[in-house]
């Protein structure tokens, strides 16, 4: 690299990865990791600039993030439903 030190994105999936190790995946994080990955990816995505553009596999990690947010609020919803 340039010089440049490593992104907040790229700092908390290093430490997810070594908090959860062979079980790291977007089913063993928790609700609030997730909103935090999805923030991290969003801002990292915003504050792009044309000399330092965010590798591709960032916007693709998002989709699947706010995919997995988007189904644990809808299992959310229909067990309340279903509670009710």
């Amino acid at each position: 690299m340039n010089g440049s030190h490593p992104s907040a994105l790229s700092e908390y999936f290093a430490y997810l990865e070594a908090k959860y190790g062979e079980q790291f995946g977007l089913d063993a994080l928790t609700h609030d990791e997730l909103a935090r990955l999805a923030l991290l990816g969003e801002q990292a995505i915003n504050t792009q600039n044309p000399q330092q553009l965010t590798p591709p596999s960032v916007g693709g990690l998002l989709s699947l993030v706010q995919g997995k947010l988007r189904l644990r609020e809808r299992d959310r919803l229909l067990a309340d439903q279903l509670s009710s």
